[in-house]
């Protein structure tokens, strides 16, 4: 069984929903990286006046925006432009003298053991 209301409850909630004022429009939400990209360069002005990423934080988290300083410090860096190393330059680079390879050449150039390793290394079938 269903409840059941009074008849002028309708009249009640139409009259509240009329005299509604318009809702503020809201601002689209962003990220904290697009945040911090924005306001980038008035953090460094502010480092270079002797404020730490600590103190930053602070300001920005009085502001509004919740960020650890960390977050803070990897989004403050700069973004530089990787230079794409062409494929054979590294093969190349790693085998000169003095030149020591990076992870990618150190594991190509890592020497194979020869000695084949059974699939079943230590398997008894006759048991």
């Amino acid at each position: 069984m269903s409840k059941l209301y009074d008849a002028g409850l309708s009249e009640v909630i139409r009259e509240r929903l009329t005299q509604l004022e318009q809702k503020p429009a809201l601002e689209p939400k962003v990220p904290a990286r697009r945040v911090i990209e924005q306001f980038k360069e008035a953090a460094r002005q502010a480092m270079a006046k002797g404020y730490t990423l600590a103190e930053i934080r602070q300001i920005a988290q009085e502001a509004g925006l919740e960020v650890s300083v960390s977050t803070l410090k990897t989004y403050l860096r700069s973004r530089k432009a990787k230079k794409k190393v062409p494929e054979g330059q590294r093969k190349v680079a790693a085998k000169l003298p003095g030149v020591k390879p990076g992870p990618e050449e150190a594991v190509a150039a890592a020497p194979q053991d020869p000695t084949p390793v059974p699939s079943h290394a230590g398997f008894n079938e006759d048991n």
